[in-house]
């Protein structure tokens, strides 16, 4: 074999691996979707409080447990999580039924779709290792949730539009980092690889959204 045939060899196999990846995070975006819906058509009154606590709690338990073991459980453990995740988000995000119109859902939506697909594409075709991102990504997502729990005591709407524009930025360019560092063969050959890459890219999304929408209802808010 030689080394133009090894190379379209590999290329072939990266754009199999991100078909089927990509396919497993529209799916989870489509089930959140639904229990979204179904939850805010149910009305969403056992949403209180408490219990939007111990649904955030479960969430983050099961995505941490399957961080760790996505290697060692089999597939369908792997898939049972991985919707579950997806279910519990919908049902935690129902309550933007009620707060947005569908207008602006939508449009959301499609913002986060195009600034995704960019940063995607961008992780996709460039040459240089994002890899170097990973330290400077971490210190800017944790200091971007230190900067959301000191504005919950200063309450300045312009210190929130400045982090809902900060996380966005760093979300795009973590969506970037991720799609890259799934050129190393090695972590694809990982078992249940392709549905934890497909659960950072679900995340990855689900977070440029939820901050576009907090960006617009902040100025709805202030209208």
């Amino acid at each position: 074999m030689n080394e133009t045939t090894y190379l379209r060899d590999e290329e072939l196999d990266l754009s199999s691996y991100y078909v089927k990846t990509f396919l497993w995070m529209f799916m989870g975006l489509l089930v959140t979707a639904i229990s979204s819906i179904i939850t805010a058509f149910m009305g969403n009154a056992f949403l209180t409080p408490m219990a939007v606590i111990i649904l955030a709690v479960a969430t983050i338990i099961i995505a941490m447990v399957f961080t760790s073991l996505f290697e060692k459980v089999s597939s369908t453990v792997a898939a049972i999580m991985y919707f579950g995740i997806a279910i519990l988000y919908g049902i935690l995000f129902s309550s933007i039924f009620f707060v947005y119109n569908l207008g602006t859902i939508a449009f959301c939506f499609l913002i986060s779709a195009g600034l995704f697909g960019i940063m995607a594409l961008y992780g996709y075709i460039t040459k240089k290792d994002l890899s170097k991102w990973s330290v400077l990504l971490a210190v800017a997502i944790i200091a971007s949730l230190i900067a959301l729990v000191i504005n919950i005591f200063i309450g300045s709407t312009v210190f929130e539009t400045v982090i809902c524009i900060a996380v966005i930025v760093i979300i795009m360019l973590v969506t970037a980092w991720d799609i890259n560092n799934t050129k190393d063969k090695s972590f694809r050959n990982l078992k249940n690889s392709h549905i934890y890459f497909a659960l950072a890219l679900y995340l990855d999304f689900i977070t440029i959204f939820i901050y576009l929408l907090r960006l617009i209802g902040i100025n709805i808010k202030n209208k």
